[in-house]
């Protein structure tokens, strides 16, 4: 039979797997922008139903709490993915916006001071985005 014992090292071996192989490449991939931040957050979640049907229940799982530990990887890797993308969107609305406000209210006053009060923006960004 193929069937492996549930030792110590065998588990270390699936957690080496499942988190340092599956789970790096999903994240390499998302981050090169060959998969889409939602596709990869749908491929975690079959990993960890994946795991879950093939795995969770062995006692030597949970008693060495490597069930913990991968349910806390799993969802971590989602959280730092999740925020970098939210920060990089947030910054980029942001510029977008503002440059946006800028020359708007600048083509109505025509008055770079007066627009960077209005907008509690620096001049220098203002007179750059100009």
């Amino acid at each position: 039979s193929l069937k492996k014992e549930r030792t110590l090292e065998n588990m270390e071996a699936l957690r080496k797997l499942v988190l340092d192989d599956i789970i790096s490449v999903i994240n390499e991939n998302q981050r090169a922008g060959n998969i889409t931040a939602a596709d990869a957050g749908r491929l975690r979640r079959l990993i960890r139903k994946l795991y879950g049907h093939l795995y969770a229940h062995y006692k030597e799982l949970a008693e060495g709490g490597l069930n913990d530990m991968m349910e806390e990887a799993l969802v971590l890797d989602i959280d730092i993915i999740e925020d970098e993308i939210t920060k990089r969107v947030t910054k980029q609305v942001t510029a977008q916006v503002t440059e946006d406000t800028i020359k708007k209210l600048y083509s109505k006053l025509r008055d770079a001071k007066q627009v960077s009060e209005l907008l509690d923006v620096p001049l220098e960004i203002v007179e750059k985005v100009l």
